[in-house]
Formats: C-alpha cells, structure tokens, sequence
C-alpha cells in the first residue's frame, strides 16, 4: 500500500489554508514564556473544544495534572483515591 497517485483536492487545500492564517500567526506571534503559559489550560473545558491554538497541548497537561493527583490522592487517602480512579475509568469507557 502506497500513496502514490495521492492529489490533493480543493476541499484540502481551504483546510490548509484556514489552519494556517488561523493558528500560525497566532502561535508565532508568542514569545517563548507566553508560549509555555499557553499550554497550560486556564479552562479545561474550553480547551476540549479547540478554542485556542494550543488546545490540544493544554488538554494533555490537563490529564497529566489530573492523573498525579489521582495517584497522590491514592497515596494519601486510599479509599477516595480509588473513587477518583474508578470515575476517571467510567469517563474513559
């Protein structure tokens, strides 16, 4: 299985091209300390919708952040640490 003969249509080039005036200036425009603040989500929430060109980082984080302090909670505290694993397994499925 190749991608030969593979072309790109016009329903993928505007796709492009809206990704690209879109997100591109926005993230280029950051300075590299406001690009790292940028991954780091002020709302989860907002951020699973792709609000912001770097939704898809934030959320990433969102769930490491979530998933250390299940583990700590579990450390802590085994009985509510286990509820907050159980829900996050029910989320999951």
């Amino acid at each position: 299985m190749t991608a030969e003969g593979l072309v790109q249509g016009g329903a993928e080039t505007a796709r492009l091209n809206a990704i690209e005036s879109n997100y591109v200036g926005k993230v280029s425009d950051l300075s590299v300390p406001q690009l790292v603040l940028s991954f780091i989500p002020k709302n989860p929430f907002a951020d699973l919708t792709g609000a912001n060109p770097t939704s898809i980082i934030s959320v990433v984080i969102f769930a490491a952040f979530l998933g250390v302090a299940a583990l700590k909670l579990l450390k802590d505290d085994a009985p509510k640490g286990e509820r907050v694993l159980t829900a996050i397994d029910t989320l999951q499925s």
